[in-house]
């Protein structure tokens, strides 16, 4: 069993310290003490962490908040390439609109989110269940939880290929009243054409509930999914493509390449979500975001990040938000197991089909040190 404790020490200015659509700014010092435990075997991993994140600010009439707790644990068990199963779970509990959550919509007001993940996979079987939640403490905000399960069988499988059938169940629930239902089932074929490309195609059908009083509608379900893998003994994935349509029509797609500055990333994503807070009803949430790493100097690097959401109410009437978010990093180590930084984060989000339009935006610059214990 190893033990990786680490502690990370920051400074920096804070332009919108309370979160209001027109902030003030302020010092905030930040004290980040955290806990790995992980144990790695030939077949067998568990992998365990815990943070805090403590805030002090230099103005009395700022007072001292806990801005970010989280805790994960992953457990894997993989003996063979075609039999694996694993367990995660994520915990967080914040009020930091800096701190990135799978939500695509900012509320100035602390929540604690969940997350976990179940799968199975054996040779002519494919089980995964997901379940997320979110609790606001805002009385305005409305909790939420989405749950996912996926059961696909393999009747014929060779080396390159495999007959699929499978099964797809989502529930999305707001303050505890089902939001949405939607069963799919399909057919399908799964193909490795090449050592780099490899594919996947169904097709079914889809019962739908709105849960707002109109009938159940069925309609046509349909998945494609393209992978490329790149060279190398393990093949990473560097670009990955899928379309899914059943209660609504979803999309990802991701691309990793090597540039002569650096590695770029890109993802785009279109996806029904149940994220609760101003909303009651699903939404819609279209994301695009990009990532640079370069490499500068031995071991310094330079990261630049950015990302824009757009995001509306599905099949109900609501207000449209957009999220903007961008960083700059600049990552120096300075002793062996110490790495220090410096970086600007930036957050907007604009409501513009309100009556009093929100404007929200706040940015940061800081210094930090990081310094593993082990």
């Amino acid at each position: 069993m190893d033990l990786d404790p680490d502690l990370r020490l920051e400074l920096g200015y804070d332009d919108n310290v309370h979160q209001a659509e027109h902030g003030t700014g302020d010092f905030v010092w930040l004290v980040a003490p955290g806990m790995g435990v992980a144990r790695r075997g030939g077949l067998t991993t568990l992998q365990a962490s815990a943070h805090r994140s403590m805030r002090f600010y230099s103005s009395r009439s700022t007072s001292f908040s806990t801005a970010n707790d989280a805790a994960s644990f992953r457990a894997a068990y993989a003996p063979s390439t075609q039999t694996s199963a694993n367990v995660d779970f994520k915990f967080r509990e914040s009020r930091d609109t800096f701190e990135q959550d799978q939500g695509s919509v900012l509320f100035p007001s602390s929540y604690r989110s969940g997350a976990g993940t179940a799968d199975l996979n054996l040779t002519r079987l494919e089980t995964s269940g997901q379940i997320e939640a979110w609790d606001y403490a805002g009385a305005n905000l409305s909790d939420a939880t989405t749950r996912h399960f996926a059961l696909t069988l393999l009747p014929v499988r060779t080396r390159t290929t495999a007959g699929l059938v499978s099964y797809h169940l989502t529930q999305l629930d707001f303050n505890g009243r089902r939001g949405l239902e939607s069963n799919v089932a399909q057919l399908g074929f799964r193909r490795r054409h090449t050592a780099t490309i490899a594919s996947q195609f169904e097709v079914g059908a889809a019962i739908v509930d709105y849960q707002d009083g109109t009938p159940k509608t069925t309609r046509p379900a349909v998945a494609a999914r393209v992978i490329l893998y790149g060279q190398g003994a393990d093949r990473p994935v560097v670009a990955e493509a899928s379309l899914q349509r059943d209660a609504a029509t979803t999309m990802t797609a991701m691309l990793r390449t090597r540039l002569p500055i650096g590695i770029a990333t890109a993802n785009w994503e279109t996806a029904l979500e149940g994220e609760g807070g101003f909303y009651t009803h699903p939404v819609t949430a279209r994301r695009v975001a990009f990532a640079l790493v370069d490499t500068v100097g031995a071991r310094t690097t330079i990261t630049m990040e950015g990302s824009y959401a757009w995001t509306f109410p599905f099949h109900a009437p609501g207000l449209r938000a957009d999220t903007y978010r961008s960083a700059i990093t600049l990552s120096v180590p300075v002793r062996s197991r110490v790495t220090a930084q410096t970086g600007y984060k930036f957050v907007r989000q604009v409501d513009p089909n309100r009556a009093d339009p929100v404007n929200y935006r706040r940015g940061r610059i800081f210094v930090a040190l990081t310094a593993g214990l082990q």
